[in-house]
């Protein structure tokens, strides 16, 4: 994940802090750098690669 100033991973963590019960779904365009065991551990249960449909992001979000 890749982001001016921070990482994904950072920015989840500051978020959890705030909001513990807030759902994450990560999207990325590098899903070969990923490591499931890190995203499962800061809370992230779902990710999806770009590019993504609006179709498949929208059914993300309802679930």
């Amino acid at each position: 994940m890749t982001m001016p100033r921070t990482s994904g991973i950072e920015l989840l963590r500051l978020v959890r802090e705030q909001r513990p019960d807030i759902p994450v779904v990560l999207m990325t365009g590098f899903a070969g750098l990923l490591n499931e065991g890190e995203l499962l551990r800061v809370g992230i249960e779902h990710f999806i690669v770009k590019p993504v449909s609006s179709h498949e992001l929208d059914r993300l979000i309802l679930q």
